[in-house]
């Protein structure tokens, strides 16, 4: 994504300087990403090559516009993903020890990517993207702010607070799904439009 933003940003600004290098890395990079961190076993992205663990970071490919939220391999992933990653209405970021003392929380930042992944995919109804999104409204404190983590059980706010992370993805969640019950979002995601870096123009 640095590569992307900094080829957009030479286009923008008109600066003098030469990107097709900088495509070329970029591509190659995509293509390896495709190729070797996709375990066709698991159905699922990974969160490292030639490892098993999935990391709810890999939701963020579809809405940076690493690939068509309906391509198949991350389709498989969101479900996985799910599967792997959820306690009740929340998502961990990944399950496996970080070397990091005490005990995570789930990272509230991921369960508004799942949004923004149902909402890319289309899922945009009642009992997904819409659905999720209402529910996790429901766990901002009095001033309609958010912690870092929650605790999946207790429901209890853990880690930074507030954390602006969390709310760039609460902002980012609300204003995708609006475009999309408005009929605004794009109908054709290919190939070629996630090269171009996609769904934050």
């Amino acid at each position: 994504m640095a590569l992307d933003r900094a080829i957009k940003l030479v286009r923008e600004l008109k600066l003098p300087l030469e990107t097709g290098k900088w495509e070329e890395a970029g591509e190659e990079i995509r293509r390896t990403v495709l190729e070797k961190g996709y375990d066709p076993k698991l159905e699922s992205f990974v969160q490292a090559f030639d490892e098993t663990a999935l990391d709810a970071s890999a939701l963020l490919f579809p809405i940076l516009g690493f690939i068509a939220p309906d391509d198949p391999k991350m389709v498989s992933t969101v479900g996985k993903i799910q599967e792997a990653l959820r306690s009740r209405h929340f998502l961990y970021r990944y399950i496996m020890d970080d070397g990091l003392p005490g005990r995570e929380g789930a990272f509230l930042a991921c369960s508004f990517w799942l949004v923004d992944a149902f909402t890319l995919m289309g899922r945009v109804d009642e009992a997904e993207a819409e659905a999720e999104f209402e529910r996790l409204l429901t766990f901002a404190n009095d001033l309609g702010l958010y912690a870092e983590e929650i605790d999946p059980i207790t429901e209890e706010a853990l880690g930074n607070f507030p954390q602006a992370f969390t709310h760039v993805g609460l902002i980012n969640a609300a204003v995708n799904l609006e475009k999309a019950k408005q009929g605004e979002q794009r109908e054709n995601f290919s190939e070629e439009a996630a090269k171009e870096g996609s769904y934050d123009e």
